[in-house]
């Protein structure tokens, strides 16, 4: 029996792309900021969402909830972002803030968000 018809007889595949060390290493960070930008992004949003919701109830006025959320916002990606940071990979971070001022952009040009009447409505104040 001979061992050749084990072997695969020619290769149909896509071919490999050889990539030096250091390309490899800027996508892989890359990859790992936006997925670091997306957990931020997220968690920030519904936590600054949820910080609107409450100082609706305290009855703030429109322009202090409005200045509360940004900084909310702000506060926690920033809290994501010392992850990268004390970890000093650069590129990781620069890859989240784009994705994060990227994604919060789009959703207010794009979508015209606005973080009190689009979530909760108009206030009853």
């Amino acid at each position: 029996m001979s061992f050749k018809t084990w072997r695969r007889r020619g290769k149909k595949g896509i071919p490999k792309i050889k990539l030096s060390y250091k390309t490899k290493f800027v996508l892989l960070e890359i990859v790992y900021g936006a997925i670091l930008g997306s957990m931020s992004f997220v968690t920030a949003f519904l936590i600054a969402e949820f910080s609107v919701w409450v100082f609706l109830q305290w009855m703030f006025a429109v322009e202090r909830i409005l200045m509360l959320y940004y900084l909310f916002f702000a506060l926690i990606n920033g809290l994501f972002f010392f992850i990268p940071i004390y970890n000093r990979r650069p590129i990781q971070l620069i890859a989240a803030a784009v994705l994060v001022v990227a994604v919060y952009v789009l959703l207010i040009k794009r979508f015209s968000f606005d973080p009190i009447i689009t979530v909760f409505g108009p206030p009853n104040y």
